[in-house]
């Protein structure tokens, strides 16, 4: 039988989370121009107030997020699926299922926080990418049990985003919710609206 070598292996998962939002029908990218001058107006107050929003002061440097996302993340992700799939000799295994899972939570979270802008929801969907991120590295570790632990050890930076995102969310009171904070569940208003790709 064919056997893909274990680096080619590397670069398609690494690949695939860079670029697993393919396969999304939703947005995961503000468009860059509106049809009209409301959308503009209405584009620009969104942009107005996401400059706006506070952000806890023991916020790490922007410099943490390039070595967090895609070199600790998104490298340990594809490496360690690598290593599940020379053991196993699957890629339709429950292993990489469980993290195809997680993947396509992630990209939900981004539409969620990039382009719809629901702060409290992202937290929520934050939660749930830590829950099947521990799963998934369960997975991996009935498979082998390195490349678990490995995966496991990006949870350290999935922590530290939960914490940073639900203590954002607990500072910025939401001024069209009378003051409130945002709702944790998806809720119709005017503020916040979703659209397919296509749309």
């Amino acid at each position: 039988s064919l056997k893909i070598p274990f680096f080619f292996n590397f670069l398609f998962f690494y690949m695939f989370n860079l670029k697993s939002s393919i396969f999304s029908i939703l947005p995961n990218r503000k468009r860059s121009r509106e049809k009209n001058s409301e959308g503009q107006k209405k584009m620009s107050k969104e942009n107005l107030e996401y400059s706006k929003r506070t952000i806890p002061t023991w916020t790490p440097p922007g410099i943490a997020f390039v070595f967090g996302w895609p070199l600790l993340t998104f490298g340990l992700r594809a490496w360690t699926a690598s290593m599940v799939v020379r053991t196993s000799g699957k890629y339709a295994s429950a292993a990489i299922m469980s993290l195809m899972l997680h993947l396509g939570i992630g990209t939900l979270w981004n539409t969620v926080n990039i382009v719809e802008r629901r702060l409290g929801v992202s937290v929520i969907l934050l939660y749930a990418l830590w829950l099947t991120k521990a799963f998934t590295a369960w997975q991996f570790y009935k498979i082998t049990s390195p490349g678990g632990k490995l995966l496991a050890v990006t949870l350290t930076w999935l922590t530290a985003a939960v914490a940073l995102e639900t203590r954002t969310w607990q500072i910025n009171p939401d001024p069209d919710n009378g003051g409130r904070k945002e709702p944790l569940v998806p809720m119709k208003h005017p503020k916040w609206t979703t659209k397919f790709r296509w749309e």
